[in-house]
């Protein structure tokens, strides 16, 4: 059964077309909780890493030229690879929790002249309906920006790999490398008093 976030949430509705034997991996770009949040689950103010701030990636992608950089990044992709764009929200909730919530999921198929809609949950919670209807990235994302402060979004695009022998470094100059400019790296806490380690995230990392 396919685990990872982007297709959970689409699985037996038609798996076929979100390639479920398949590898998904790309790009996740997050928008966390704004500070309202805490007033739903007081436990989210010990988990600032779930609060958004002006640092966060989302911003870019969904203000000023971002939009249209982001669509064009979408179209020069898709013409050489099978490209899709998930959207997935969920209400407040902490997400570090084992227990989590009905989700929000439409899967996007991306190509030179926009997006299209192919699939999606029938929008249990209601954040994301009506969403499926965008044509384009900069649509996409003016919906994107009226999502409140209770709901966390994560945005998804990728491709599939079969699962097997799997050479790394070619799928990353064919497919990865056009990312980059999407992917921050954040400095990690460790627990020692050495200098602090470098992981993807939590605004835009590699899947």
């Amino acid at each position: 059964m396919v685990k990872d976030s982007p297709r959970k949430a689409l699985v037996g509705l038609h798996n076929s077309l979100i390639e479920a034997d398949k590898i998904f991996a790309g790009l996740n770009i997050e928008k966390g909780y704004g500070h309202a949040a805490t007033e739903v689950d007081a436990s989210l103010k010990r988990k600032a890493a779930q609060i958004i701030d002006n640092d966060w990636v989302w911003f870019t992608l969904v203000e000023g030229n971002g939009p249209t950089r982001f669509g064009k990044l979408l179209a020069a992709v898709s013409a050489t690879e099978t490209l899709h764009l998930y959207v997935v929200s969920s209400y407040v909730h902490d997400r570090e929790s084992a227990v989590q919530p009905e989700r929000d999921a439409v899967m996007f198929s991306c190509h030179s002249a926009g997006i299209s809609a192919v699939l999606h949950n029938h929008f249990p919670i209601g954040v994301l309906r009506g969403i499926d209807k965008a044509t384009n990235f900069v649509i996409l994302a003016d919906r994107l920006k009226t999502i409140d402060d209770y709901h966390w979004v994560d945005i998804y695009v990728g491709t599939y790999l079969a699962k097997g022998n799997i050479d790394i470094k070619e799928f990353y100059q064919r497919v990865l490398s056009n990312l980059n400019e999407w992917v921050v790296e954040a400095p990690v806490k460790t627990k020692d008093k050495g200098p602090a380690k470098k992981r993807m995230g939590p605004k835009g990392y590699r899947l």
